[in-house]
C-alpha cells in the first residue's frame, strides 16, 4: 500500500483555523450547556414549591468570561446554598428570637405597613382583626383570624359583619 499526500496552501494557518473553531465550539457548548443546568436546577426548586427567588439564586458563570478557549468551563452554583440544604434534608427551622415562628399563608400576604415584612402584629394592624392562639397537643399551634374573609385580590379582610355596611375596617376591636 502507498499512500500520498499532498498540502494545498498554509499548512500552520489551516491548523490555526481548526483550533479558532474548536475554541469557539467548545466555549459555546460549555456555556448552553452550563445555562440548561440552571434552568433544570430552577425548574426542580420552584417544582418543589419553594418559590421563584429561591430558584433565581441559582447562578451560572462561564470562563473565561470574554472571549473564547478550547479549556472554557461553566459553574452553576446556588447563592443560597444554606436554604437549598435545609429543604434537601429536611432540618428543623426554629425561630431567631422567642418561641413560636409565624409561617403567613397566602392570604395573609406577604407585606404589611409600609411595605415592611409582615408580621402577626402586622397583620392585626392592617386588617383590623385580633388573631386567637389555637394550641393543639402534638401538633404546630395555630394563629387564627374568626371574622375574617377573603377579597377578590385574594388576601384575608374583616368580613361584612365585622366592617359594616361601608366597608371600612373597624379597627382593633377590645378583647
Amino acid at each position: 500500500m502507498k499512500l500520498d499526500v499532498h498540502i494545498d496552501g498554509d499548512l500552520s494557518a489551516s491548523l490555526e483555523a481548526e483550533i479558532v473553531a474548536a475554541e469557539k465550539a467548545v466555549t459555546v457548548g460549555v456555556a448552553r450547556t452550563g445555562e440548561a443546568l440552571k434552568a433544570a436546577w430552577r425548574a426542580q426548586v420552584t417544582g418543589a414549591g419553594l418559590g421563584r427567588r429561591l430558584a433565581n439564586a441559582i447562578r451560572a458563570n462561564r470562563y473565561p468570561r470574554s472571549g473564547e478557549s478550547i479549556s472554557a468551563a461553566s459553574l452553576v452554583f446556588s447563592r443560597a446554598a444554606e436554604i437549598t440544604d435545609a429543604f434537601d434534608r429536611g432540618v428543623l427551622i426554629r425561630s431567631k428570637h422567642g418561641l413560636w415562628l409565624a409561617i403567613p399563608t397566602a392570604e395573609a400576604g406577604t407585606r404589611g405597613v409600609g411595605r415592611a415584612r409582615i408580621t402577626p402584629g402586622g397583620w392585626e394592624r392592617r386588617t383590623g382583626l385580633r388573631l386567637r392562639f389555637v394550641f393543639r397537643r402534638g401538633r404546630p399551634s395555630l394563629l387564627v383570624a374568626d371574622d375574617a374573609r377573603v377579597n377578590v385580590r385574594g388576601l384575608a379582610t374583616a368580613s361584612a359583619a365585622v366592617a359594616g355596611a361601608t366597608g371600612c375596617s373597624p379597627g382593633p376591636r377590645p378583647w
